[in-house]
């Protein structure tokens, strides 16, 4: 059984990629790709446990600079998320939303750029999540920075509405708001 991962449509040939993947995943959805949900009283059940990788195999033109097989890089791979959020913070101290998105039959249209409330916090957490194991101050001033954007009203480009007299952050900052 073969199972293939792509990096994407064109990766930058000269561009260095590290790559994680959990093999134990990657044959539980070989696996379920592969079944055919019959069972019949022949037939051999396989689970994640009974089969190992016997090889890995790059097409096209590749370089392997180092591989390791490791228990885990759940760590590592959370901080380099941190760290996008950092690179990618803009000024209001949001993560733009790079899409338009139509509500309600179209009838309402965010344009890119737009900030989502969810999104912020999400983000939020995973700073603070970062800061909280590394206790490196830059997590922490980018998740403080990520607040700004609850101050500000949605219709200046925040995540900010009113409903029923009290603040409410909008998920998707329509106009009108929630109300």
């Amino acid at each position: 059984m073969a199972y293939f991962y792509e990096l994407g449509a064109h990766p930058d040939p000269l561009e260095w990629r590290s790559i994680c993947r959990s093999v134990l995943v990657d044959v539980s959805r070989a696996l379920a790709t592969a079944s055919t949900g019959k069972k019949s009283p022949n037939s051999v059940q396989l689970h994640p446990g009974d089969v190992r990788a016997l090889s890995i195999t790059f097409e096209q033109h590749s370089w392997i600079r180092n591989l390791q097989q490791r228990s885990s890089a759940h760590l590592e791979r959370f901080l380099v998320a941190a760290d996008w959020f950092i690179s990618n913070q803009d000024q209001y101290g949001g993560w733009p939303v790079p899409v338009e998105r139509s509500i309600a039959e179209k009838r309402i249209v965010l344009k890119a750029g737009w900030h989502s409330a969810m999104a912020q916090g999400h983000a939020m957490s995973v700073l603070t999540r970062a800061y909280s194991i590394t206790h490196d101050y830059k997590y922490l001033r980018a998740a403080m920075k990520a607040t700004l954007l609850f101050k500000i009203n949605a219709s200046e480009g925040g995540v900010r509405s009113e409903l029923f007299g009290h603040a409410w952050y909008e998920e998707y900052p329509t106009q009108p708001g929630a109300q």
